[in-house]
């Protein structure tokens, strides 16, 4: 499964992030990225699609936190 965050939505910074934090949750996602996109790559088997939906909204958080400052 491929997710694909939108660099015009998501700050770098709270994907960077949120991924440090999550990442044994992920079990260690490949990630890659393009002029407007980051893409993060996890393995649908090892990782439950709540744990995922809980993931973006951590890093949906984070970046409107750092939105308001």
């Amino acid at each position: 499964m491929t997710i694909n965050l939108n660099k015009s939505i998501y700050t770098k910074n709270a994907i960077y992030q949120s991924l440090e934090i999550w990442n044994q949750y992920l079990h260690t996602p490949k990630i890659s990225e393009n002029n407007t996109t980051i893409n993060i790559i996890i393995d649908p088997k090892k990782v439950e699609e709540n744990t995922i939906a809980e993931f973006l909204n951590y890093v949906l958080d984070l970046t409107t936190s750092e939105k308001l400052l």
